[in-house]
């Protein structure tokens, strides 16, 4: 209810403004017991003119408007030439004559009766001051508020289908991951097959065959399960070093997901560049964590706020410190509100006694400081 008299205000405003100064007309001129019915139906005709080009604002309407107020005139000459004012009004509207055009009507008081100069002059003015708010003032407001609607709801769709890409992204990145893990677990046990299958299969035999000789030949079964026990010892040698071999280190597989964030990135048409300087093997475990979880965040927020063509890593050990910096080349914010994602990121370095800096005059910058010589005298 309050929504549609706010948009319809200005019709029910211009309908009672037109019945008002047609009832002033009749009331303060002898137009009624010179034209009887006539000026009444005359007078209803202007009134449903004016309704109908309020409602649909078409040009006939106002040729209306236009017709039947110079009928009026016409039958009681200058008696209701104030209608007129309205009429000038609303071609002010149609054509947009500017500002000045809302004084026009004001001269309409010199020729609608010597008598009344002043009230008629009072009420046009009231009557265009009416019109020039709503026209020139309430019209752009509502115009404007509209275009800020309209360009905040198609933010919040860019950011709903960048979350939706960024989402679908991850998802693939995931599962490119399951499939590498998938393929190494098969190279790996292929490996073990092919090293330790012969010995096992051989360790079995030998134990088969001890089985049926124990109470025959007892010496030639104790050096059997000798050979075997010396043949499994052997195996699980040969299993240890398979297996330090093939484990992957905690700082390659971090690198290996930066590089994957950073692949990630340029499918969406983003430049992303990891750079890797100094011994980057010599960071904690803990420490290479905070980075990645970080990244990963900072990276996020970049996608989704920054509107930046470019995205730096940078990952540098030197002394006793180690430092992680992502910066991109977006539009940055002037006021750093931490919300959960930032302040997430300051957890994580409060946990591990690290520093964390952001900075915003060109882009956005996370810049995390990692003390390393505690880390090492534990």
């Amino acid at each position: 209810m309050k929504e549609n008299f706010r948009g319809n205000y200005f019709l029910l405003l211009r309908i009672i403004v037109a019945a008002l100064l047609e009832i002033y007309l009749l009331m303060t001129t002898k137009a009624l017991n010179k034209g009887g019915y006539v000026v009444l139906f005359e007078a209803a005709c202007f009134f449903t003119a004016v309704v109908l080009y309020g409602l649909w604002e078409k040009k006939i309407f106002l040729l209306a408007e236009i017709f039947t107020a110079g009928i009026f005139f016409s039958t009681t000459k200058h008696s209701f030439m104030l209608l007129f004012g309205i009429v000038c009004l609303d071609i002010v509207k149609v054509y947009s004559l500017g500002i000045f055009g809302y004084v026009l009507p004001l001269g309409i008081s010199f020729f609608a009766g010597a008598g009344n100069f002043g009230q008629n002059f009072l009420l046009l003015v009231l009557v265009s001051f009416l019109y020039f708010q709503h026209n020139e003032i309430v019209l752009p407001y509502r115009k404007q508020i509209k275009e800020e609607e309209e360009f905040e709801m198609s933010l919040k769709r860019d950011m709903r289908k960048q979350e939706h890409i960024y989402r679908g992204n991850l998802e693939n990145n995931m599962l490119r991951t399951e499939n590498a893990l998938l393929e190494e677990r098969a190279r790996l046990s292929q490996i073990l097959h092919d090293k330790l299958g012969h010995n096992i299969n051989g360790s079995v035999y030998q134990l088969e065959a001890c089985k049926v000789l124990l109470e025959k030949d007892t010496k030639r079964v104790e050096k059997m399960i000798q050979a075997v026990i010396n043949n499994l010892r052997s195996g699980m040698d040969e299993i240890r070093f398979i297996l330090r071999k093939e484990q992957p280190k905690k700082h390659k597989l971090a690198i290996q997901e930066l590089q994957t964030l950073c692949k990630g990135c340029e499918e969406k048409g983003i430049v992303c560049t990891l750079q890797i300087n100094g011994a980057v093997d010599q960071i904690p475990e803990n420490y290479l964590e905070v980075i990645l979880d970080n990244s990963f965040e900072a990276v996020s927020n970049a996608l989704k706020y920054a509107d930046c063509t470019k995205i730096t890593i940078e990952i540098t050990k030197w002394n006793q410190f180690a430092q992680c910096m992502i910066s991109d080349n977006g539009v940055g914010c002037n006021e750093i509100v931490e919300g959960m994602g930032l302040s997430g990121m300051r957890q994580r370095m409060r946990s591990i006694g690290g520093i964390l800096e952001f900075e915003s005059e060109i882009g956005f910058v996370v810049k995390m400081l990692f003390p390393l010589k505690g880390e090492e005298d534990e």
